[in-house]
């Protein structure tokens, strides 16, 4: 071996021996420490994969186990409450034996009745009170009603969506008014459901609505535009625009048509100078200057107008769409010519303001390209904060946006009580003359104005009953108008829901049926008006079954949209409805007792309701021997039936017993198979660490001897 001072290779290799004793000393304490065979990938990496994996699975597993446990215990607290129930039933039975024996009168039965009926409520009360974490776990929210027979003029919606033929919802649906009913026609009919496995029973019966076909006789037919915007089934509702005034602001009205004479209550003449420049006040109908009898002798355009709103129905020549609506005869327009200035309109508004116009109609306008006049925009205003509708033609310049003042509903300060109105055919498109929607789509709608037939002006004091056909959006406006004095006599201010002006108006709006492009369109805005939807009863339908009303469900029908609704209860019997049930209304409860998300991973279970009502004791009575024989048969099916719910709930919480019993088993083998993988074997451990300990001694020993090697070399030189 050769010696030198300057490299001391000995102890270079008895340092490195001495540091992977070291190392490996240090990690077999750490795996005795630990007591883990495996610390990190690099001992072994697909162990460590495999035994995590395990890990987890065993955690979720315990957690699955103690979900079992828990399942056990809701079935437990609803067993618990049904052996109560049973100790009432028997002692219900008991007396139901003893009021059916012959030597009792009546006002002993009454005795016993007494106690039976609080019995029955104590049963209502322990299916009500009966929980698990908040949760009803016998009660009756599990009811479920499918739906038998699809209403033959309506639709049954649930959250807004419609339900089609046994389709279901359950009663907490119902409850919380997430059900509701639609009745589209005027013919009565009533919503068909049956609870579970029951053929149907009838909530009830809309009641109060007249047959909308009888409304379409020859004098109906003969007002062309009707059908267009189904008139005839607000008629059906009771929708004729009684005690509404329409200001008609226009050439006048001929008071002697026969249509209309009866339906005028008054009016002014403006153009002739009555209130020129001056403040609007009440004026009469006729006589001295003050003549508000149709000026337009050329084609009565005034009296056509007023004919559309509100003409009678009197079985001859035509009817307005408002046919018992009080007509305001305002003349604003010169006679012969049709032209007005703005000071005559904006008078004509406050007049019609101050003399209880609900509705204004304004079947004219100043055009496109000239300045808005101030006053009149001024006298809408005042008007529509008064709560007045105003309803303006578009104009007839096929342009794509309305003449002014039906423009001026775009104004914030018109406050959405402002409709602008476009015309349309027969076919309901677009007239050919009609201006469109534009800027002021969202506040235009349209309604029929092409060959309209209504009253003709003859002229004069002569009475007539004759018909003219005209055309124009002037024509179009008049049916808007009649349909505000109509929803305004349903829904507005003397009727149970008080609607301002301004929603009147919205309803007009949101009830239109769409033309044209989908949705809101430059060219038809809105769509055209339909009477139908908009005075359309929106009824929920709530179901009240609780121990107060014992002898039937209280049925009551509640107004969302503000229309008054008599509702005929069918009163059946709660007990006949559940009568045939093969099964109690019941709860799914999903608990999950595997550690994944499979089928097999959870476990269904069900609890169902032990309510006198589900168990067909809702109507029962011993006040009577033949109540009290009824009664005893009902309540040995009723014991029956409970029987059968207890056995359920026994089978189920066998089950989860044995559920939870595997997932012990379960986990105990994983357990000892993450072991086997990743636990240490402290043995064979502790004998490697002990070599380890040996041999890091000996290397520091040689160490030591091999860094005195360089000093035996200097003894040379001495």
């Amino acid at each position: 071996m050769t010696l030198t001072i300057a490299h001391n290779g000995a102890a270079t290799v008895a340092t490195r021996y001495v540091d992977m004793a070291d190392r490996a000393a240090t990690r077999s304490l750490a795996r005795l420490s630990s007591g883990t065979r495996v610390l990190s990938s690099r001992d072994d990496a697909a162990s460590l994969a495999i035994g995590s994996r395990l890990n987890v699975e065993v955690a979720a597993l315990r957690q699955g186990a103690i979900n079992a446990r828990q399942a056990v215990s809701v079935l437990q607290i609803a067993d618990g409450a049904s052996s109560k129930v049973n100790d009432i039933l028997t002692r219900m039975k008991t007396l139901s034996v003893q009021a059916g024996s012959g030597q009792l009168s009546s006002v002993e039965r009454g005795m016993l009745d007494t106690e039976f009926q609080a019995l029955k409520s104590e049963i209502d009360r322990i299916a009500r009170d009966t929980q698990f974490n908040g949760q009803g776990l016998v009660d009756d929210s599990g009811i479920v009603f499918t739906l038998r027979q699809l209403p033959a003029n309506g639709t049954v919606y649930l959250d807004g969506t419609a339900l089609v033929l046994n389709d279901t919802f359950n009663l907490s649906d119902v409850q919380n008014g997430r059900v509701t009913y639609e009745n589209s026609s005027g013919t009565s009919d009533g919503l068909v459901v049956s609870v579970s496995n029951k053929d149907g029973y009838s909530l009830g019966t809309l009641t109060g609505e007249l047959n909308s076909e009888s409304f379409e006789d020859s004098e109906y037919l003969a007002s062309t535009g009707l059908n267009n915007i189904h008139a005839s089934k607000a008629y059906g509702r009771g929708g004729t625009g009684a005690g509404v005034t329409i200001a008609v602001i226009d050439s006048g009205v001929d008071r002697y048509h026969t249509d209309l004479d009866n339906n005028i209550v008054g009016g002014v003449d403006i153009v002739d100078g009555v209130l020129e420049g001056g403040a609007a006040t009440a004026g009469t109908t006729s006589g001295n200057g003050n003549d508000t009898n149709d000026g337009n002798a050329s084609d009565g355009h005034g009296t056509h107008v007023a004919g559309i709103a509100a003409g009678e129905r009197n079985g001859t020549g035509t009817m307005g769409v408002a046919y018992e609506a009080d007509i305001l005869a305002i003349k604003a327009t010169a006679p012969g010519t049709g032209t007005f200035d703005a000071d005559d309109v904006s008078d004509a508004i406050d007049y019609a303001r101050l003399n209880g116009a609900k509705v204004i109609n304004m079947s004219l306008s100043f055009g496109q390209g000239v300045g808005i006049p101030n006053q009149v925009t001024a006298a809408m205003v005042r008007a529509i904060n008064a709560g007045v509708v105003i309803v303006a033609a578009a104009g007839n310049s096929a342009l794509a946006d309305p003449d002014f003042p039906a423009s001026f509903a775009i104004d914030a300060t018109a406050q959405g009580a402002l409709i602008a109105v476009g015309a349309t055919d027969d076919q309901n498109g677009i007239a050919s003359f009609s201006n469109q929607a534009g800027a002021v789509k969202s506040f235009l709608v349209t309604a029929p104005g092409v060959s309209i037939t209504s009253d003709l002006f003859n002229g004069g004091t002569t009475v007539t009953s004759n018909t003219v056909v005209h055309s124009g959006t002037s024509m179009a406006a008049p049916h808007v108008a009649g349909a505000v004095a109509v929803l305004s006599q349903l829904y507005g201010s003397g009727s149970t829901s008080n609607l301002s002006g301004a929603e009147i108006a919205n309803l007009v709006f949101s009830t239109t049926t769409d033309l044209g492009d989908e949705g809101i369109d430059t060219t038809y805005g809105r769509g055209i008006i339909d009477m139908d939807k908009a005075t359309m009863a929106q009824l929920r339908i709530d179901i009240n079954v609780t121990a107060s009303s014992a002898s039937s469900v209280s049925n009551q029908l509640n107004v969302v949209s503000g229309q008054s609704a008599a509702f005929a209860d069918s009163l059946f019997k709660v007990a006949d409805a559940y009568e045939s049930f093969s099964d109690s209304p019941s709860k799914e409860f999903s608990f999950k007792i595997g550690s994944g998300t499979g089928t097999g991973d959870d476990l269904l279970i069900n609890t169902q309701s032990i309510s006198s009502l589900s168990l067909g004791l809702s109507d029962v009575e011993i006040d009577t021997q033949a109540n009290a024989d009824d009664a005893s048969d009902k309540l040995s099916a009723a014991i029956d039936r409970l029987s059968d719910i207890r056995a359920n709930i026994g089978a189920a919480q066998n089950r989860l017993d044995f559920a939870s019993s595997n997932s012990d088993t379960v986990v105990e083998n994983m357990e000892k198979a993450r072991s086997d993988l990743m636990d240490l074997d402290v043995a064979s451990e502790m004998t490697s660490f002990t070599s380890q300990k040996i041999l890091q001694q000996m290397g520091i020993s040689v160490l030591s001897q091999a860094q005195k090697m360089p000093q035996n070399l200097l003894q040379l030189f001495n």
